[in-house]
C-alpha cells in the first residue's frame, strides 16, 4: 500500500518532468588521434535532458563509433583491427540565449575494443584491446534556433 500511495503521489511530478523532456539523436564524424590509427568513421548517438536552471539543462547520452579498421603485418602474416567505441555519459548542457551554439561537459563511463582477425592470431594477440574507463566529454554543438520534431 505504502509503494500505491508513493506512486500516486509522484505521478504528477513525474507527468510534468516528462513535459519538459527533451530528446536528440546525433549522427557525425569519429576519430581515434593516437598515432597509427585508423582513418575514423560513423558515429551514431542519443540523449535525454532536463531544464535544471534557466540556460542551463542536464542529462544522459549514448553513443556507439566504428572508429575503423587497419591491417597491420609481421612477416608473412597480417591481422585485421576494427576498432569501435561505446559511452555513456552524463551531461550539462549550457545553450546562450542567443546564438546557434550549445557546451556540454560531463563524467562518463568509455568501453573501447579492438576486434582481431588474422591468420595467424596468437602473432597478434598484443593488438587486440578490450577495455572499460571512466573519462570526461566536451562537446560543442551548432543547433537550430527552434525545436522540431524531426
Amino acid at each position: 500500500m505504502a509503494w500505491l500511495a508513493l506512486a500516486c503521489c509522484a505521478a504528477p511530478s513525474i507527468a510534468s518532468a516528462a513535459e519538459l523532456l527533451r530528446g536528440h539523436l546525433a549522427v557525425g564524424y569519429a576519430k581515434l588521434l593516437n598515432r597509427g590509427a585508423p582513418g575514423g568513421s560513423m558515429m551514431v548517438g542519443a540523449g535525454v535532458d532536463l531544464p535544471v536552471r534557466g540556460t542551463l539543462r542536464a542529462g544522459a547520452d549514448v553513443g556507439f563509433a566504428l572508429l575503423g579498421s587497419r591491417i597491420v603485418e609481421r612477416g608473412s602474416l597480417a591481422a585485421d583491427l576494427d576498432y569501435s567505441l561505446f559511452e555513456a555519459v552524463a551531461f550539462t548542457h549550457w545553450k546562450p540565449p542567443r546564438g546557434p551554439l550549445r557546451v556540454s561537459l560531463g563524467p562518463g563511463l568509455f568501453h573501447v575494443r579492438a576486434d582481431l582477425s588474422s591468420s595467424g592470431p596468437a602473432a597478434f594477440s598484443d593488438l587486440a584491446v578490450e577495455e572499460t574507463a571512466p573519462g570526461a566529454a566536451l562537446g560543442v554543438t551548432l543547433m537550430t534556433r527552434r525545436e522540431s520534431l524531426l
